[in-house]
């Protein structure tokens, strides 16, 4: 689904908002915003397809075990981490099929 988002809601994401939705700040732009995505399906659709690219790349399983596991390993220290005797890699290529 495409969005029309704040300047401020969009505020921290890893892409150009402006490739992933449309921004407004206040009512009158909000509501051009919106006749626009409903009058124009090529726009609808790119970034709503954008939009989920996104998501399925910063927000997915994959990414978020590799940025969590990145925090383990600097929280233990990267050496301390390997000699665990667990196989972190296992588990996530598990929990990827599950």
């Amino acid at each position: 689904m495409a969005v029309v988002a704040s300047r401020a809601a969009v505020t921290g994401l890893e892409v150009p908002a402006e490739d992933v939705c449309l921004v407004a700040d206040d009512a009158p732009g909000f509501a051009r915003a919106v006749v626009r995505l409903a009058r124009d399906e090529a726009l609808y659709a790119r970034l709503t397809a954008a939009a989920h690219r996104y998501v399925r790349t910063a927000h997915g399983w994959p990414a978020l075990m590799a940025a969590y596991r990145g925090r383990v390993e600097r929280a233990a220290g990267a050496g301390d981490a390997g000699r665990s005797g667990h196989d972190v890699d296992r588990d996530q290529r598990r929990s990827e099929r599950a």
